[in-house]
């Protein structure tokens, strides 16, 4: 299953007005001896409407990617700004690497794949040797976990805590 965890800090109505976490964490700092405020009546209304729109912004944008520090992100970010920046190259098949790229985006990598390429994330790999190692890994059948049906199943959200700010 695919999994992400998010942070999010919503107005009255609802809207997301960040995830940056350490904003959030800045907002919600507190004296351990600060009184608790009394629960606004729409408090589950309003994280349920957040848990929504997150929803469906990961749905739309690609949050499946995951952090920017992971190897699956890293990857899909560096291979599609060469694909976007070569349009003409001829060093690689570009239909293969359009290819690559948009089973990176779609599916997880595996454990495998991601212990290979982060290691040469770490040796600082080329643009080139990335796209021919995770081209290889693509034709082995060794860089994606892609279900036999080829969807993902996403799990429902799991809400672990919930926080009214007051300012």
């Amino acid at each position: 299953m695919h999994e992400n965890d998010i942070l999010a800090y919503l107005d009255m109505k609802g809207d997301i007005l960040t995830k940056s976490q350490i904003e959030i964490l800045k907002l919600a700092k507190c004296e351990p001896d600060e009184p608790a405020i009394k629960r606004l009546d729409e408090h589950h209304e309003l994280v349920k409407n957040g848990v929504e729109s997150i929803k469906k912004i990961e749905s739309r944008i690609g949050g499946q990617l995951g952090s920017r520090n992971g190897s699956r992100y890293r990857t899909y970010e560096r291979l599609k700004y060469y694909f976007d920046s070569n349009p003409n190259s001829l060093f690689t098949s570009m239909h293969e690497l359009d290819k690559t790229i948009e089973e990176i985006y779609k599916y997880p990598l595996t454990e495998r794949s991601k212990s290979i390429i982060n290691r040469e994330f770490k040796n600082r790999i080329s643009d080139e040797d990335l796209i021919t190692l995770v081209t290889n890994l693509r034709e082995e059948g060794r860089l994606c976990n892609i279900p036999e049906d080829g969807e993902i199943k996403r799990k429902e959200p799991k809400i672990i805590c919930s926080m009214g700010l007051m300012n």
